[in-house]
């Protein structure tokens, strides 16, 4: 806690005669002893220690040493002492602090010390040693003294009144309760709020004139506050209290608060800020329904901080009063929600309880009624004891109904929910279905072909494969025929090289029941990679030999399940990423087998505008840099942290020629422009924001195009702005940059001390030719959202701060978490939010005869993107008992969110959860099983849709937070789906300490599911000392010990619990250095024992060796897993104590964690609402992340020019007609696996009836693909996998089997990446 300097510090005189009150210096280190130790030491009446006067040795306070007894000089000061003290630290609002230094005055001739502000929070009047100022009086005997006094008074300033007023001066204010004994307690929660202290005391002296009473522990529960109206611009001077004694008499006298005492100050200056937010509150409420107009929230927002200019113009009050909140803010939002108990108690008062239950305000923030609440359909003869079933639709009901979650589901046909289940369910695929090859044929030899299916016996077990065998669904495993192979010598056998084609078994859907038996997935896993070429006199060991075939199948293509082929293929899976694309014809063939592709089955069908004979072997677009690109790359690969450039030119050189096919035919290069960080190139500025830049002349040239890690977003502001906006201003999260100046570094430019000139940009000579970040002001067609689940909204107004979508409906079983949301959107209007269970709101939407009608429910067609995160407890490590009935509805919630999917059908859509939700064990009822994650994945995929699956870790996206998480990406056919998002924050310094998970779930060969992405970052971790550095180093942000619960310029800096008395102890005795103490290290010091700190705890505290009860954050790592409770005193604790402070951390300090901004609001009947709202928060940065990737699948591009802004999605081709362009997509047009984007609008559509039958075809296609570091082996043979045009920069492992191919994880990271996986490839590439 930064010191604390008083204007007029107190000069202490050893010799002084006059009236003094003692202090007892404490010479030790302000980084080390709280002041609020003092009070450990002075309360006997706690039973911690014995008043100092009787302490000899300083025992029973560890902390004082050499204590000297220093008398208070009052001087020629009028005031008395305390008093004196007390006027400057309430007037200023000054924070409680530590001691400060002493200097010495040469013309006294004496010692001046700057006093600190008291932290003590019990009154001074239970200290044993505690001398009253005047001899203790009852309030009877005061009162007799002095009524007639202060009547006598009354009347001499005018006309009789019907009060009577008796100044309180040298006050302190306090509860007494069981749990903190004997507290300070600041006025405003008197009355306030459900758990509002009713009943408080004071002690102080009663005066009227010169006569004087001190009184103790006067009971009273009314502080009625004068001067309503805006005739006056403050309280100040008019808050009184009416004590229970002249209550009960009936008695009109009220005590007026004067100055408070030296310990109570620093409550009472707080509150008289919030006081004046009471009267400015209740006089605009007069202001707006004297003019017939409610009062909501969003009033606050503008509208309140100009009436507040409108009707008091130039007050010094109320401009002083503004200053402290913030000096030009206008948003009041914040203050309003934090002080909504008190502000409802002062509304009651004056306007009366039922004028102000109508008011829109309270409907909102304290009775949660504004928005109607929609009750379920409880069945009569439910038992009350159970859940009621989740409503799924029949397809989900179909596919979930056989796990342990079965028996609480309900399947609800309906208008939009169909019983059957067939193959009307899959979305179209906007392609012309063909079929190719002869039904379950058998082999002869010599008709295979290339193009052909085939199937051979899958690994046995034993074989030391690494697929499991107990896994396989079926006996066979199949592939489609890449190569021929003859043999080398006379009658030897042919093989064939081929890809694989995964059965859903052998993907992240696991052995769960997936909908359609004869799908199958193309695959980018085959045997042509040309590190294969190894020949042996029997050929290549690594192809299916001819004996090995057991059988040819024929095959549909873009089918369904009701194909009279023996399979079907419409989805492409990436088993480096374990994603689902849409089937390109291209990825049917490599880029080592583009000659045998013209010979397939599949030629007719190559060279389509669809399927460009280009397109063969791509899966994913390489990146294609033009010049005005901008990007993050670094120079050296010691690098340890990536920077902007510019891509000025592009310099290519052809290569000699090679027998090499796969070596590049030319040599790139690229001349790149230095984009300097501000805070580090201009000394003027070091705390600029950490992603703007300063645009340079510097230029270097990069060779290797792989230091290129991935683009950037830059966009240029004009000087004159004087706020930037989102997502521009969120500190580099989704690697987003904003330049305003231009760094001048030609030698005319220089200035006299030889510094460089900052140089606006927008008034440059040359202005720049960059290709900008989009404008987040220039309207483009949005997704319309559905939010699900949505709690506070952080995930679903992350995604929309990237200017994709717009949310239209939102649904929160909690009107707490619903109106918080609303709260804090733009246009209300626009969207509709639904307050009750997901069942309520899926039972209506799908149409359901007995569901009662709603208007307001979008209906199918009305939502283009769906997101949500379903509860989690049922899935959470910290929840003690899953096998509760409640936890088995809330994993059930995921069958709902995959029923709304199946009901709208949505362009895109996102899941998110816990990592525990990908997870293989058995549990429940029969030990069915309870893999819930991959019978998603079978629902979603059996739909049709493309899925990708994201291990997000928050910090890597700049949230300050140790928070992963796993993410569900999806979209539908004919649409790009979202990339994972590249890491824009990290630190080599971070990987001693970050203790995560880089890997989850397991595969039926034995690899991860999914993997963190990582790379070279452009920005460091946030640390918690960088995200909170504001609330340090502000003294009017301090809080301390969080007691006074009133933060002016930072409302929701406060504590959630109200520690007991015993509590404040415990976390007192915790250390501070080393950061990150807990329980746990600091009963292992000498101190805990020698100063018998160790009573504090209990037995089973301290006996647990491992508990991470009482630690604190360690401000410069990460905060953990922000959760829904604090709770410090628990085993597994999340670190909740503050590093500084005796107190757990504020809700502004966890808001912080999760990215949320300060201006948010976060509504609540408790404040411990407020904290579980976080705690059930997406990070905001992640959000942000993925709401980037899904503008850039969406509109084609993150800049502002290249792209259409009205996406337009492909005509759908009838089921005999086949979808071509008239002119030939660019390159810029292509999308990451190299077709046209389908929401593109293309120059000109035709579309051409053909006739087709099964041996017909119509376009030809190419593939390329890079290598896996895996391997996968087929019985008798040994197979070293790739993905073919790559070869892979990891040697192979020795052979386990000798049959199938199994893509394996690597131990080590990619080159430059840090990425697990089993393939390299750039996710950096994005369209122009």
């Amino acid at each position: 806690m930064p010191r604390l300097a008083i204007e007029d510090p107190i000069i202490l005189d050893d010799d002084s005669d006059d009236e003094t009150f003692q202090y007892y210096q404490q010479p030790v280190s302000p980084l080390t002893v709280a002041a609020s130790s003092l009070e450990d030491a002075l309360f006997a009446d706690d039973g911690l220690g014995e008043s100092l006067e009787d302490d000899d040795n300083g025992e029973n306070f560890p902390f004082a040493v050499n204590e000297q007894p220093l008398d208070v000089d009052t001087g020629d000061s009028s005031e008395e002492p305390v008093a004196a003290i007390a006027h400057t630290i309430f007037d200023n609002e000054l924070p409680a602090s530590r001691v400060s230094d002493a200097t010495y005055d040469s013309a006294k001739g004496g010692l001046t010390i700057d006093l600190p502000c008291s932290t003590l929070i019990n009154p001074r009047s239970i200290a044993v040693n505690y001398a009253p100022p005047l001899p203790i009086s009852t309030e009877q005997h005061a009162l007799d003294s002095l009524t007639h006094l202060a009547e006598r008074q009354s009347t001499g300033n005018g006309p009789g009144l019907d009060f009577v007023y008796i100044d309180l001066d040298d006050f302190e204010i306090y509860i007494h309760r069981r749990e903190a004994k004997i507290r300070l307690r600041s006025l405003h929660f008197l009355g306030a709020g459900k758990r509002n202290n009713n009943r408080m005391y004071f002690d102080g002296v009663l005066r009227v004139g010169a006569a004087r009473f001190y009184v103790q522990r006067v009971p009273f529960d009314d502080a009625p506050v004068d001067m309503y109206r805006t005739r006056c611009d403050t309280i100040r001077g008019h808050v009184s209290i009416r004590s229970v004694l002249n209550k009960r008499h009936g008695r009109s006298i009220y005590y007026r608060l004067g100055q408070p005492s030296v310990v109570y100050a620093r409550f009472y200056g707080p509150y008289l800020w919030v006081a004046d937010l009471g009267k400015h509150f209740i006089d605009f409420v007069d202001y707006m329904t004297d003019r017939g107009r409610d009062v909501r929230v969003s009033h606050f927002r503008l509208h309140f901080s100009k009436w507040l200019r409108k009707t008091y113009g130039r007050s010094p009050a109320v401009a002083a009063w503004r200053d402290k909140y913030g000096a030009g803010r206008d948003d009041f939002g914040p203050a309003v929600v934090a002080y909504n108990d008190y502000l409802y108690k002062e509304a009651t008062a004056l306007f009366g309880k039922t004028f102000v239950s109508g008011l829109g305000f309270f409907r909102e923030t304290t009775e949660f009624s504004f928005y109607k609440t929609h009750q379920p359909r409880v069945p009569f003869d439910h038992p009350p004891s159970m859940p009621l079933r989740t409503v799924v639709t029949p397809y989900m009901y179909h596919l979930f109904k056989d796990m342990a979650i079965g028996p609480y589901l309900e399947s609800t046909p309906g208008q939009h929910a169909p019983r059957s289940i067939d193959g009307k369910l899959i979305l179209p695929q906007k392609r012309t279905p063909f079929i190719t090859g002869q039904s379950s044929s058998t082999v002869n030899g010599r008709s295979i072909r290339p193009g052909d299916v085939i199937s051979t016996w899958h690994d046995e077990a034993g074989s030391g494969s690494k697929w499991s065998a107990s896994a396989e669904k079926s006996d066979l495993w199949y592939a489609l025929v890449h190569r021929v192979i003859e043999p080398q010598r006379l009658n030897g056998p042919r093989s064939f090289d081929i890809v694989w084609l995964y059965r859903p078994e052998h993907t992240p859907c696991g052995d769960m029941k997936y909908p359609w038996a004869k799908e199958l997935f193309m695959c980018d896993h085959c045997t042509c990679s040309e590190n294969n070429h190894k020949n042996s006199r029997y050929g290549r060991v690594h192809s299916i030999e001819e004996d090995e075939v057991v059988a040819l199948n024929s095959v549909e293509w873009f089918g369904g399940p009701d194909t009279t082929a023996d399979f079907f293929i419409r989805q492409t899976y990436l088993h480096g990423e374990r994603s689902w694309v849409q089937l390109r014809l291209g990825h049917v063939f490599c880029k080592d087998s583009v000659a045998e592709a013209h010979q397939s089955a599949l030629a007719p069908y190559l060279g389509t505008t669809l399927d460009p004979v280009e397109s063969i072997g791509v899966f994913e677009k390489e990146p294609n840099y033009v010049v005005g690109d901008t990007v993050l790359a670094i120079l050296s690969k010691t690098n340890k942290r990536s920077e902007p450039y510019e891509v000025q030119d592009i310099l290519r050189t052809r290569q000699p020629s090679s027998c090499c096919q796969n070596q590049p035919s030319q040599l790139i290069r690229y001349r790149l422009r230095r984009l300097r960080r501000r805070s580090e190139a201009d000394p003027d500025t070091p705390d600029a924001p950490p992603n703007e830049l300063l645009y340079t002349d510097e230029t270097v040239v990069i060779t290797k195009p792989s230091f290129i890690i991935c683009r950037c977003v830059v966009r240029i502001f004009p000087d004159h702005i004087k706020e930037i906006p989102t997502p521009y201003n969120r500190g580099g999260a989704g690697n987003v940059f904003f330049m305003i100046y231009r760094l001048e570094t030609t030698a005319k430019s220089k200035i006299d001390n030889g510094e460089f000139r900052i140089v606006p940009l927008d008034r440059a000579k040359d202005a720049p030719n960059l290709r900008q970040g989009f404008d987040p002001t220039t309207p483009v067609s949005r997704l319309r959202a559905l939010e699900l689940f949505c709690g506070c909204g952080n995930l679903g107004r992350g995604i929309d701060d990237a200017g994709a979508t717009e949310t239209r409906c939102a649904n929160d079983i909690w009107p707490v978490a619903m109106h918080t949301f609303m709260a804090n959107v733009a246009s209300p209007d626009t969207v509709t939010p639904f307050i009750g269970s997901a069942d309520t709101l899926l039972e209506r939407a799908i149409g359901r005869r007995s569901a009662p009608p709603t208007s307001a429910i979008p209906q199918p067609g009305d939502i283009d993107f769906i997101s949500g995160g379903s509860p989690c407890q049922g899935f959470s490590r910290l929840t003690r008992d899953k096998e509760a009935h409640g936890q088995y509805k809330n994993r059930s919630m995921v069958a709902s969110f995959a029923s709304f999917v199946d009901v709208y059908r949505p362009k895109f859509g996102l899941l998110e959860n816990v990592l525990a939700i990908i997870n293989n064990g058995k549990s429940g009822h029969q030990q069915r099983r309870q893999d819930i994650f991959g019978q998603l994945v079978c629902s979603l995929l059996g739909l049709g849709y493309q899925l990708r699956i994201m291990l997000g870790n928050a910090w890597l996206y700049g949230a300050p937070q140790q928070r992963q998480r796993v993410f569900l990406i999806f979209a539908a056919p004919g649409f790009q789906l979202p990339d994972i998002p590249s890491p824009s924050h990290g630190s080599e310094a971070s990987k001693g300490w970050l203790k995560s998970q880089r890997t989850i779930g397991r595969l039926a060969n034995g690899e991860y599911i999914a993997a963190a992405k990582s790379n070279i970052t452009a920005f460091p971790i946030v640390s918690v000392r960088q995200a909170t550095a504001d609330l340090t180093d502000d003294p009017a942000a301090q809080i301390n010990d969080g007691i006074v619960d009133i933060c002016v310029r930072h409302p929701d800096h406060r504590i959630v619990t109200a520690e007991s008395d015993a509590m404040q102890h415990k976390i007192a005795a915790i250390p501070t250095q080393p950061y990150g103490m807990g329980l746990a290290q600091a009963r292992r010091t000498p101190h805990f024992t020698l100063f018998g700190q160790s009573a504090l705890f209990s037995e089973r505290e301290l006996a647990a060796n491992d508990t991470r009860a009482y630690k604190r954050t360690n401000p410069t790592q990460l905060f953990k897993t922000v959760r829904t409770m604090c709770t410090v005193a628990d085993s597994r604790s999340a670190e909740e104590l503050h590093w500084r402070d005796a107190r757990s951390l504020s809700i502004l300090e966890i808001r912080r964690a999760q990215g949320m901004p300060d201006d948010d609001l976060l509504l609540q009947q408790k404040k411990a609402d407020q904290w579980k709202l976080v705690g059930n928060a997406v990070a905001r940065q992640i959000a942000l992340s993925l709401g980037l990737s899904l503008r850039e699948a969406w509109l084609g591009t993150l800049c502002e020019d290249r792209r259409p802004t009205q996406p337009v999605r492909a005509p759908v081709p009838g089921p005999e007609s086949v979808l071509e362009l008239s002119t030939v997509a660019s390159e810029e047009d292509l999308g990451h696996d190299g077709v046209p984007f389908a929401n593109v609008v293309p120059l000109a559509l035709t579309t051409t009836t053909t006739t087709t039958t099964s041996t017909t075809l119509v376009t030809t296609l190419t593939l390329t693909t890079t290598t896996t570091r895996t391997e996968r082996y087929k019985q008798k043979r040994i197979f070293q996998t790739g993905v073919c045009s790559k070869q892979s920069s990891f040697p192979a492992e020795p052979p386990s089997s000798k049959k199938r191919p199994a893509p394996s994880q690597d131990s080590g990271l990619d080159e430059f990446s840090g990425d697990f996986g089993a393939v390299k490839r750039s996710r950096t590439w994005s369209p122009p």
